[in-house]
């Protein structure tokens, strides 16, 4: 069984993670590829972050969760067979036009809740809009937990 960022829209992503993980026959591998991380060196990039993961919780979920997977490494007949941060380094402009998208799709309801103002939403998507065609690297890297389980017993 495998799945990849699937977990951080999960309310319970360690419980969701145990139940999988409970599916696999044993001899079977459960693969598991979710966000440990984002770090971004640039103002609007760490904003629309912040607001994102804010965002998420307010959903009752988690945007990493890749930091969450050790409770399975304790699960009976579960042995751990790969653990691993990867970085996956992205273009600012695409990091900025993807996160704009995700802004577009839920600003309103940022607001709405109280994550930040119609103003603070308007300055972030002009900054990011602006970031949609910047030629910069090395400004925003995601880093992705892999790990995977095999079932023993």
């Amino acid at each position: 069984m495998y799945a990849r960022l699937v977990l951080a829209h999960m309310p319970d992503p360690v419980a969701t993670a145990q139940l999988w993980a409970d599916q696999v026959s044993t001899g079977g591998l459960l693969g598991l590829d979710e966000i440990e991380r984002v770090e971004s060196a640039n103002s609007a990039l760490s904003a629309h972050l912040e607001l994102a993961m804010a965002r998420v919780a307010a959903t009752g979920a988690t945007m990493c969760a890749g930091p969450l997977f050790g409770p399975l490494q304790a699960s009976a007949g579960l042995s751990r067979r790969l653990d691993q941060v990867v970085e996956v380094p992205v273009a600012t402009a695409v990091a900025a036009k993807m996160f704009a998208m995700s802004l577009a799709a839920w600003g309103d309801s940022a607001v709405g809740d109280g994550l930040c103002t119609r103003a603070e939403l308007g300055y972030l998507s002009g900054a990011l809009s602006q970031l949609s065609s910047s030629s910069a690297k090395g400004e925003v890297t995601w880093l992705l937990r892999q790990a995977s389980f095999v079932r023993c017993a």
